[in-house]
This record gives structure tokens, sequence and C-alpha cells, in this order.
């Protein structure tokens, strides 16, 4: 299982890029018994160095035949609201490269995962109008 959390400013969505070049929301693994809302905290924390709360849970997504490592693999995404406490990121070198805010228009043309860009693509009206 994984998590992923939408971060919405003004109509934008805050992006991280992993060291893959890939462009992602922040989020990742949920470890064996942890809570998937904490699982989210404890990666904004890893990840950005910033603290957050969850503003809601939206639909979960279930991610199909991955290609990883050396076989496929299956996941439950967990996907739920945040709202930051600051926007003052440190990035943790060893998770990401990159992040910034990104209209629906400028991902088009930012390297996403494909199960990520469908993810995006067909979900990010709803995740808008219930930030």
């Amino acid at each position: 299982m994984a998590v992923t959390g939408v971060v919405i400013r003004d109509g934008d969505v805050l992006l991280v890029r992993d060291h893959h070049g890939f462009w992602a929301g922040v989020g990742g693994w949920i470890e064996a018994g942890e809570h998937p809302e904490h699982a989210l905290l404890r990666e904004l924390r890893e990840e950005l160095g910033v603290e957050g709360e969850i503003s809601r849970a939206f639909r979960p997504h279930l991610v199909w035949e991955v290609e990883r490592a050396s076989e496929k693999t299956n996941f439950l995404l967990f996907i739920y609201g945040v709202r930051l406490l600051s926007d003052e990121f440190t990035l943790q070198a060893e998770e990401l490269t990159d992040v910034r805010w990104t209209s629906s228009d400028e991902w088009a043309d930012l390297d996403m995962l494909p199960y990520v860009r469908e993810i995006f693509d067909d979900r990010i009206q709803e995740w808008i109008d219930g930030s």
C-alpha cells in the first residue's frame, strides 16, 4: 500500500521530483502497521521538511501491474488532501531533487510515470473542487 497527498494552492498542485526524474504528489510506501494518514504526514516531514494536516480523504486508486524492479506489482494508493503548515521546504537530498507548484496545463510537459499521469488527468478537477 502507498499514500499520496494532494496539496493545492490557488489552483496549482504541489509536485515533487524523485531521483529518476519523475514528478508526482508527495508520498510513498506505507510501513507495516502504519496508518495511511500517519504515513503521509511522515512523508511530508521526510521529503519536504514540513508539517501538514489531512484536510480530506479522496477516493483511493488501485494501481495495477506497474513495472518495479524484476516483477510487476499492484498496490492500493490512498489519496488525501493536505494543508501545509509551512511552505518553506527543506528538500531531503536522499528523497527528492525538486519541488514546484504546477498548473494542470504545465504538468502535461513533465515526466510522470504513466499511472501517475492517469490519476492526475482523471482526478484533478475532483481534487481542486474538494480542496
